[in-house]
C-alpha cells in the first residue's frame, strides 16, 4: 500500500508529488534502457558490445537519478531511497498480481504458516537441510604441504583461477537471491529453500576463502585473487553476465531462473571437474593430493547440483505462458557455455597430465550444457559425449538424472521425505496448466 509523505521523517508536504515525478522518471529511464538493451541484442550477437552498452546505459541512468535528487529533492538521497523502496514494493506486487501457476497460487496467500503448496520443492528443502555442513569440519592445514610438494606450477596456476572464480561466485548467487528471487513468490517453501541456499552459499564462500589463504601466503597475490572479479577478464566476464541476469528490468523471472541454473550448473562444471581430477592422484609418498580441497569439492558440488535442480523445478512449475521458449533457453545456455569455455581456455593454458586437456574440458562443458537442456525439457545443442570417465565414477551427475546427485554419503538421518512422497506423487499427476494454478 502506498505510504504518504507523513511516514517519511522530515519530509516536506511536497514529497508526494515529488515521489510521483520520481516514479515517472524511473519508469521512463527503465523503459529507455531496457529497450536499448533489447535492440542491441537483436542488432549484434557480440557479447562484449552488449555488456559495454549496458554498462554505459546504467551509468547514464545513475547520473540522471543523482541529478534529479540534487535538483528536485534538494539532495535528499535517503528520502529518495525510501521512496524508491516503496515504488519497488508496489511494482513487485503489481507484477505478481496477474501471474499464474503454482508459484503464484492465489490460494497460497498465508506467507506466515508453513503450509506446503509444491511438495517437490519441499523435498528439495528437506534434502538440503539434512545435507548441511560447515567449514569447521575441514582440516585446511593438511593441504598446505600437498600444495607445495605435490603439484606442478601449471597445476597450481590452474587451481588459482578456479578458486578465484569460486571465491566470488557464491556471493553473486546470494546477491541475486536477496535482490530478486526471495520476493518473486509468496510460497513459504520456496522462501525457506532460498534461505537455506543462502546459508549454504555462505559456507562455500568461507571454504574457498580459507583454501586460498592456506595455499597462498603472499598478501599481494592473495588480494589479487580475492579481487579476480575485477582484475581478471575471464572471471570478470562471468560476473558481468551473471549480474546482467540479476536485472529484473532486463529479464523475466523464467529467464533469470534459466540463467542462474547456468551459473550453478555450467559456470561451476569445468571448475568442479578440474578439482575432481585430483581425486585419484597420489603424491610421491602415496598420499592423497589436496585431500581437503577434494572433500570440500564433493560436498559443494552436491549442494550446487541441488540448487540447479531448484531452478529447473521452479521453471517447470511456472504457468506455461511464463516458461521460457526453447529458442530463448538455447540462447541463454549457449552464452553461458561460451563464457565457461573462454574461462577454461585461459585457466588451462597447457594440457596437464592424465588426460586433462583444453579440448576435452571444452567438450565436457558442452556435455554439461546438453544435460541441463535435457533437464529443462528442450533439445540438446552440442550432442557430445562425456570425455571424463572419472566424472562418471565419482558419482557426479553424468546420467539422465544429472542434477539428482549424492556425491557423498554425508547426510543427516531422518527428514520428512516419507511424509511428502505420497502428496508429491499426486502433485506430479496434476496438470501445471490447470486454471487453479
Amino acid at each position: 500500500m502506498p505510504v504518504d509523505s507523513a511516514s517519511f521523517e522530515g519530509e516536506r508536504s511536497s514529497s508526494t508529488p515529488k515521489k510521483t515525478v520520481l516514479l515517472k522518471t524511473v519508469k521512463e529511464m527503465d523503459t529507455i534502457v531496457s529497450s536499448s538493451i533489447r535492440e542491441l541484442r537483436k542488432a549484434t550477437p557480440e557479447y562484449e558490445l552488449m555488456i559495454e552498452e549496458k554498462e554505459r546505459e546504467t551509468d547514464a541512468k545513475k547520473q540522471k537519478l543523482l541529478d534529479f535528487i540534487r535538483d528536485e529533492l534538494e539532495g535528499d538521497i535517503k528520502g529518495a531511497i525510501r521512496a524508491l523502496d516503496i515504488i519497488k514494493e508496489e511494482y513487485d506486487e503489481q507484477r505478481k498480481r496477474h501471474k499464474k501457476g503454482p508459484l503464484y497460487n492465489s490460494k497460497a496467500v498465508n506467507k506466515y504458516v508453513f503450509d506446503v503448496t509444491v511438495p517437490e520443492i519441499y523435498m528439495l528443502l528437506d534434502e538440503t537441510v539434512r545435507s548441511l555442513w560447515h567449514a569447521g569440519e575441514l582440516k585446511f592445514g593438511e593441504d598446505r604441504r600437498s600444495w607445495l610438494e605435490d603439484l606442478q606450477e601449471d597445476e597450481r596456476c590452474f587451481l588459482k583461477y578456479t578458486l578465484a572464480f569460486f571465491a566470488a561466485a557464491d556471493a553473486l548467487v546470494n546477491e541475486n537471491i536477496m535482490k530478486n528471487f526471495v520476493g518473486e513468490t509468496k510460497l513459504i517453501e520456496v522462501k525457506a529453500m532460498y534461505t537455506a541456499q543462502m546459508f549454504v552459499e555462505n559456507v562455500h564462500n568461507e571454504v574457498y576463502g580459507k583454501l586460498l589463504k592456506t595455499y597462498i601466503t603472499d598478501p599481494d597475490e592473495l588480494n589479487c585473487l580475492f579481487d579476480a572479479v575485477n582484475n581478471t577478464d575471464v572471471v570478470k566476464d562471468k560476473k558481468t553476465w551473471a549480474q546482467m541476469w540479476i536485472d529484473d528490468t532486463y529479464a523475466t523471472y523464467g529467464e533469470r531462473l534459466i540463467a542462474f541454473a547456468c551459473v550453478e550448473g555450467i559456470f561451476f562444471s569445468g571448475s568442479f571437474a578440474s578439482i575432481f581430477w585430483f581425486k585419484d592422484r597420489k603424491s610421491a609418498k602415496g598420499n592423497p593430493v589436496l585431500p581437503q580441497l577434494v572433500l570440500s569439492n564433493e560436498w559443494i558440488s552436491r549442494d550446487e547440483a541441488m540448487h540447479t535442480r531448484l531452478a529447473v523445478t521452479l521453471h517447470k512449475h511456472l504457468h506455461k505462458e511464463d516458461r521460457v521458449p526453447e529458442a530463448r533457453i538455447h540462447k541463454i545456455i549457449k552464452e553461458a557455455t561460451a563464457l565457461e569455455v573462454m574461462f577454461m581456455e585461459e585457466a588451462l593454458r597447457v594440457d596437464l597430465m592424465n588426460g586433462m586437456t583444453v579440448k576435452r574440458m571444452k567438450q565436457y562443458i558442452s556435455y554439461t550444457a546438453d544435460v541441463l537442456l535435457t533437464q529443462l525439457g528442450v533439445a540438446k545443442v552440442y550432442n557430445v559425449e562425456n570425455p571424463f570417465d572419472f566424472m562418471s565414477n565419482i558419482g557426479m551427475p553424468m546420467k539422465s538424472n544429472f542434477f539428482e546427485v549424492k556425491v557423498t554419503n554425508y547426510k543427516k538421518v531422518g527428514g520428512v521425505n516419507d511424509e511428502v512422497e505420497a502428496s508429491d506423487a499426486n502433485f506430479e499427476e496434476m496438470d501445471c496448466d490447470d486454471e487453479d494454478f
